[in-house]
């Protein structure tokens, strides 16, 4: 059975030295979209928003806290909370500050989740969500040095730049179905559009994969980058009600009513996509380094 139980000391026993490239904090654990982390900063607090809702509870130190335009004493015992996407950072903090971080919940947080819209979004709107998404990923990305993005796997043999490839690659697919291009081709995948239902995502993702090998971290991440922005593009093109056709208008013949609506697959394949994977992500230091 995975760890239930979490010591302070074995924690601080693993976190890294902080560099300019690297923050002091060290992934423990991740169940689905809860993970938990230790964050010792020391001297300056260089974190970056996160895509999902986070809190701190404080086990050493004390200092401010900002939080969005809000700024707040803190000390031993206290928990902060942080919503998805807010710049925060610890600020004046003492030399033994030491915090459990608990991150949970979808991307974009539980407060966008419950108030989400239920019509389609405009193209601003879904661009805003979308570039936030990205901005958020490549932040964390580059916590991240070069060892840690090509050298751990997980038990299937991923490494960060394979997660990395494989965001650009979907994301490449939704772009080229928006332009009303074949999709699957685009993601050097040879399928029967009428046969997706039957599609095995995993043997897909297994392909995507094997033909992406050893690409460098820095490719992957430029790579990344192009494909988002090949879908922005693609939206840029549509009016804002073709956001809400469904799937099938925009597979050849163009006529079909059938799938989910057109912008549910944007974010799926965009933002939505990029905060999935970085929890499996931080699990691949985190069995690495246990």
């Amino acid at each position: 059975m995975p760890d239930q139980r979490f010591r302070l000391q074995d924690a601080l026993d693993r976190l890294p030295a902080q560099s300019a490239d690297q923050l002091r904090f060290v992934t423990l654990w991740q169940r689905g979209s809860l993970s938990l982390e230790l964050y010792a900063p020391q001297g300056h607090d260089a974190q970056t928003p996160h895509t999902q809702d986070e809190l701190y509870v404080v086990m050493a130190g004390h200092g401010e806290f900002v939080n969005g335009a809000e700024r707040h004493p803190f000390a031993v015992g206290d928990v902060l909370f942080a919503p998805a996407g807010v710049e925060h950072r610890f600020e004046h903090f003492s030399a033994d500050f030491v915090t459990w971080v608990i991150f949970a919940g979808p991307a974009g947080g539980e407060l966008v989740e419950e108030n989400a819209p239920s019509t389609t979004p405009s193209k601003a709107e879904l661009r805003m969500r979308m570039d936030a998404g990205l901005v958020a990923f490549l932040q964390a990305l580059d916590r991240f040095d070069a060892a840690q993005l090509s050298g751990p796997t997980d038990a299937a043999g991923w490494t960060l730049c394979d997660h990395v490839v494989h965001l650009a690659v979907w994301a490449e697919g939704i772009a080229a179905l928006l332009r009303h291009e074949p999709r699957w081709p685009a993601m050097g995948l040879q399928i029967d559009a009428y046969a997706e239902e039957e599609t095995d995502y995993d043997l897909l993702n297994a392909a995507i994969r094997q033909q992406n090998l050893n690409t460098p971290a820095t490719a992957a991440r430029q790579r990344l980058i192009a494909a988002h922005e090949q879908v922005i593009a693609a939206i840029g093109a549509l009016d804002d009600n073709e956001l809400g056709l469904p799937y099938a208008r925009f597979v050849a013949p163009f006529t079909g009513d059938d799938g989910d609506l057109i912008w549910h697959y944007i974010a799926g394949n965009t933002f939505e996509h990029y905060a999935e994977h970085l929890p499996w992500m931080w699990a691949i230091l985190a069995s690495r380094a246990s």
